[in-house]
């Protein structure tokens, strides 16, 4: 089984964030990270690998900055690592990320696109919902449990909702976005 993962540097959740004159997160001076909702999604992934065989990739937009992260889910056991590195891609909205990350897992052969449920930069949640959408698949957001079975082309989920979890099931392929919990041996 093959999963792609879309990552995100961010900037350090320890650090103080501030923000530029347009209200956009400013990196400058700061120390950038794997975005930790990237983390978990990349774990589950890197466990399903084992579980059920097939490789993982990672995919990111960004510049030479966002190497690191990229360099951090390889080590974690993704197989793969492709940067999406297009200046005209600076500052883009999650809408424009979206469209480019849908076509660069075009070219990919998964079964499975993870990602983080939002950034702990901006706490958007909007671009793996719309990478969903333009590949016409399934989505399951805010998951905290991730089973998968391989011979009924199925995923199992446990999600976070309002006044508790939600139970769902979706057919492969499918989009699912990681909340912490995912990757924890214990809750998987």
């Amino acid at each position: 089984m093959n999963v792609a993962v879309c990552i995100k540097q961010t900037v350090d959740t320890e650090a103080e964030v501030r923000v530029d004159s347009e209200g956009r997160v400013s990196t400058e001076g700061q120390t950038l990270v794997i975005d930790p909702y990237s983390e978990f999604a990349v774990e589950r992934a890197v466990q399903l690998k084992e579980e059920h065989g097939g490789e993982v990739f990672v995919v990111c937009v960004g510049g030479d900055e966002s190497m690191p992260a990229v360099r951090h889910a390889l080590s974690m056991g993704a197989d793969a690592g492709y940067l999406i590195d297009d200046p005209a891609l600076s500052g883009v909205d999650g809408a424009a990320k979206a469209r480019v990350l849908s076509a660069a897992l075009e070219r990919l052969s998964v079964d499975l696109i993870l990602g983080g449920c939002k950034s702990a930069d901006t706490s958007s949640a909007q671009t793996m919902p719309r990478v969903a959408e333009l590949r016409g698949l399934p989505c399951v957001q805010v998951v905290t449990e991730l089973t998968v079975d391989v011979a009924g082309a199925t995923v199992h989920a446990t999600r976070e909702i309002d006044d508790g979890v939600a139970l769902v099931d979706v057919a492969l392929p499918a989009v699912v976005t990681a909340q912490q919990g995912p990757g924890r041996a214990a809750l998987s």
